[in-house]
C-alpha cells in the first residue's frame, strides 16, 4: 500500500511538471509570434544603424536605447540613428538646411549622391527671389542609409540647420493588424449568414452589414499600407540656399587721388542747392507764425505811439487868455 501510494504521488507530480512545461513552451512560442507581428511591414528593421551625425547647431546629440516593439510611440529629435532591433517599426523623417555656392549644381550633385545610396527624388520646388535662388528637395531613402545620406548632403556646402526625427509605430502596427484580423473574421461570418438567409428582409440587412464590414477592412488595410510605406522609406527634406555674392569694389585710380576744379564746382553747387532747400524749408515752417507775430508787433507799436502822444499833450502847457 505504501509503495502504491508513493508511485501515485510521483505520477501526479510528473503530470503537473509536464503540464507546466507545456504551458511555458506555448507561451514562449506565442511570444515571438506576437513580437514578430509588428515587424511584418518593416523592410529595414533587422539591422543596426551605427552611422553618427552631429547637428550643426549642437542642439542634438543625445543618445538612448531604442524602444521595443509593442511599447508606446516615441518621437524625438536625435543626433544619431536609433538602433533598429527585430520587431521595431520606425519612421524616419528629417530636414537639412545647406547654404551652397550654386543651387543648380548642388541639386544635381545631391540627386546623384542619394541615388548611389539607394534613394530617389520624391519632389522638388525651386524659387528665385531677391535673396537668391532657393531649392527644396524631398528624398526617399532606405532607413539604413538615412543618416549616411544626411552627412553626405551636409557636405555640399555650409550646413545651417539639421533636424532628425524617429517615430516608433510598432504599437500602432500591432493594433491595426489585430483590428484587421477581427474585421476579416466578422466579414466572413456575415457572408456565411448571407448565404444561408432565406427572407428578403434578412438578405437586405445582411448585404448592408457585409458592405459596412468590407469598408472597414479596406480602411484598415489602407492605413497599414501607408504606415508600412513610411517605415520602408525614410523621408529627408533638403533646403539648398545660395550664398550671398559680394560685389567687387572698384580699385582706386592713383591719377585721381585729388579732386579737380570741376569736382569742386559740383560740390559747391550741391552744397548751395542743399542750403537753399534748408532755408526754404525753414521759411516755409516759420511763415504761418510770422504773420500773427507781425500783426501783434504792429498793434503794439500803434498802442505805444498813441500812449506817447497823449502823454506829450498832457505835459505841454496850454497858452493863457492873453497869449
Amino acid at each position: 500500500m505504501v509503495l502504491g501510494l508513493a508511485l501515485a504521488v510521483a505520477s501526479c507530480s510528473d503530470d503537473g511538471g509536464d503540464a507546466s512545461s507545456t504551458a511555458s513552451s506555448a507561451e514562449d512560442s506565442a511570444g515571438p509570434r506576437a513580437a514578430g507581428t509588428g515587424s511584418s511591414g518593416s523592410t529595414g528593421a533587422a539591422g543596426v544603424a551605427t552611422a553618427g551625425a552631429s547637428s550643426a547647431t549642437g542642439a542634438t546629440g543625445a543618445t538612448g536605447a531604442p524602444p521595443r516593439a509593442g511599447g508606446s510611440e516615441a518621437s524625438s529629435t536625435v543626433g544619431i540613428a536609433v538602433a533598429l532591433t527585430p520587431g521595431n517599426d520606425v519612421v524616419y523623417t528629417g530636414t537639412l538646411d545647406v547654404r551652397v555656392d550654386d543651387v543648380d549644381a548642388a541639386s544635381r550633385d545631391a540627386q546623384r549622391r542619394v541615388a548611389a545610396l539607394g534613394g530617389y527624388l520624391f519632389s522638388q520646388k525651386s524659387t528665385a527671389s531677391g535673396a537668391g535662388p532657393r531649392s527644396t528637395i524631398v528624398f526617399k531613402l532606405p532607413p539604413l542609409s538615412f543618416v549616411g545620406a544626411v552627412d553626405s548632403l551636409a557636405s555640399l556646402g555650409e550646413e545651417t540647420g539639421r533636424n532628425l526625427q524617429a517615430d516608433d509605430v510598432s504599437a500602432q502596427v500591432v493594433d491595426l493588424e489585430s483590428r484587421l484580423r477581427t474585421a476579416q473574421a466578422s466579414l466572413e461570418r456575415t457572408r456565411g449568414l448571407l448565404e444561408r438567409a432565406a427572407g428578403m428582409a434578412d438578405i437586405v440587412n445582411l448585404e448592408r452589414e457585409v458592405a459596412a464590414r468590407e469598408t472597414t477592412v479596406e480602411q484598415i488595410q489602407g492605413q497599414l499600407r501607408v504606415i508600412r510605406a513610411q517605415v520602408a522609406a525614410a523621408t529627408l527634406t533638403v533646403t539648398l540656399e545660395e550664398k550671398a555674392k559680394e560685389e567687387p569694389t572698384a580699385a582706386p585710380d592713383p591719377g585721381r587721388s585729388l579732386p579737380g576744379v570741376l569736382d569742386g564746382l559740383r560740390t559747391g553747387a550741391g552744397a548751395l542747392a542743399t542750403t537753399a532747400q534748408v532755408v526754404a524749408l525753414v521759411l516755409a515752417t516759420l511763415l504761418p507764425w510770422l504773420l500773427p507775430a507781425f500783426a501783434l508787433w504792429w498793434a503794439g507799436r500803434r498802442t505805444v505811439r498813441f500812449a506817447t502822444a497823449r502823454a506829450d499833450r498832457r505835459r505841454t502847457p496850454r497858452p493863457g487868455p492873453g497869449a
